[in-house]
């Protein structure tokens, strides 16, 4: 499986298996990005010799093409082989292991909801840019080294497997083999096999041989971001400051927005009743919760002094409290959808509003750069956010496809993943160049040099995750 495409639907190629009396491969590889670092142990190989040869024959290779070795990593190597896995509800091996100990051969893991590596990868923080996947099998060859060299040529020979060894784009890669007296996860019954799996991985430049860089524990995070349910429970992360919320109030409407002050010392939660909760430095401005609205609440945006912000409603109806000034709005338009989000201008003259089938709206000094409000989007938008210096905008939509127009660069997506939970909200790194995507369960997923701090993919939660904005 070959994914490509970050924005509109993607282009897949399909699959190529080899049949082989005694010998299979198949290959994957996806264009994403996912979030932190974690560092597993390397786990002992089926046959340690088997491993290595298999990267010294693919760098041999790599060299011959004028490209670069690839270095090994730990975390991917606990991946390969016989690292734990427990996304699927059971705990399963590394994928080598699993194949053995399961008896299957494919790229998508059994009985785990159409999951792959790449879900396992995100799971274990590995931050790629883009990864991919081979995998093979080869019975009745007791020599290692010769066991390898075939499996190699096979791998070679395959285009969609030569693409993997010799993409440009790979910087790190680990190898994990399981063998077996007895298999037939292949198709047929087979004896003394040897089963692999090659993981390929961009990985950023900071990431270590070793798997990756570990912060120092007394070392403080340079970025964070909060996320915030609909129940009003807030989750601080990073170098965000918890500062309160509502999850312990009687609510007259679920929340529906976060946005933080200038300074990031404060941040205000806004209800779908247009009701306004204050926390840190965030000031009261006012609200609409005893207004009779025409239409519920969905988003805020604050002014960069923090001394006002906006609410737009699901009509396009936009509300402006303090400082913020009133430039317009779509309530009084007929629209072919509804207002999901708003975004601020960093100078404050202006905001954008989206709605669900990426038609986007501009007032004041906010510049149009496109939408996508006549293509045929796979899932409808959810959130929108502005680059940091105001030259162009992002819009994401439930499935993670991220569609980035003027000066915001694309930086990834989950467009090409399959999610626990669909993507709710979009927030931009303050400072940088990077955003993060939040799904409904809080999993978090990082993009460019937004880092991972954390979420509560893994927790259970009250109410699920409708908002989030960068510290």
């Amino acid at each position: 499986m070959r994914v490509v495409g970050p924005t509109l639907p993607s282009a897949v190629r399909p699959r190529r298996r080899l049949r082989r009396t005694a010998a299979g491969v198949l290959s994957a590889v996806m264009l994403a990005a996912a979030a932190g670092l974690v560092h597993p142990g390397r786990s002992a190989s089926a046959d340690a010799t088997f491993d290595s040869d298999l990267v010294a024959l693919l760098n041999q290779d790599r060299a011959a093409n004028g490209l670069a070795p690839l270095q090994w990593n730990d975390t991917l190597g606990s991946i390969a082989e016989s690292g734990g896995y427990g996304g699927c509800g059971f705990p399963i091996s590394g994928r080598a292991v699993d194949m053995v100990q399961r008896n299957y051969f494919s790229h998508v893991i059994p009985g785990c909801g159409g999951q792959n590596v790449f879900n396992v990868m995100q799971s274990a923080g590995v931050p790629f840019r883009s990864a991919g996947e081979n995998i093979g099998w080869l019975s009745g060859e007791s020599d290692p080294a010769a066991a390898a060299a075939t499996l190699h040529r096979m791998f070679m020979n395959s285009p969609d497997h030569r693409a993997n060894i010799l993409n440009p784009s790979y910087t790190h890669v680990a190898i994990g083999s399981a063998t077996a007296a007895s298999w037939s996860g292949g198709g047929s019954q087979v004896s003394n096999v040897i089963v692999t799996a090659e993981e390929f991985a961009q990985l950023p430049p900071d990431a270590a041989s070793s798997g990756g860089p570990a912060p120092s524990p007394s070392a403080p995070p340079t970025a964070g971001y909060w996320l915030a349910g609909r129940d009003g429970g807030v989750f601080a992360f990073g170098n965000a400051p918890f500062l309160g919320s509502a999850g312990n109030v009687r609510l007259q409407a679920p929340v529906v927005g976060i946005s933080r002050t200038g300074d990031g010392g404060g941040y205000w939660l806004v209800a779908s009743d247009g009701g306004v909760f204050t926390y840190g430095n965030a000031a009261f401005h006012g609200s609409t919760g005893a207004n009779h609205l025409n239409a519920p609440i969905v988003g805020i945006a604050a002014t960069p002094d923090g001394g006002g912000y906006w609410l737009v409603a699901a009509d396009g109806g936009v509300f402006a409290f303090g400082d913020a000034a009133f430039h317009g709005s779509t309530g009084a338009v007929h629209l072919n959808a509804p207002i999901v989000g708003i975004a601020a201008t960093p100078d404050g003259g202006g905001y954008w509003l989206v709605a669900s089938d990426g038609g986007v709206f501009t007032y004041g000094t906010a510049a149009f750069q496109g939408s996508t409000g006549a293509a045929r989007l796979n899932a409808p938008i959810v959130g929108t956010a502005a680059a940091p210096d105001g030259s162009g905008y992002w819009l994401v939509a439930a499935d993670g496809g991220v569609f980035s127009f003027g000066g915001a660069p694309f930086l990834g997506s989950t467009g090409a993943m399959r999610l626990n939970q669909p993507i709710t909200r979009i927030a931009p790194r303050t400072a940088g160049s990077g955003y993060w995507l939040v799904a409904s369960d809080g999993g978090t997923f990082s993009f460019g040099d937004a880092p991972f701090e954390g979420s509560t993919g893994g927790q259970r939660l009250n109410a699920p995750i409708v908002a989030a904005s960068g510290h």
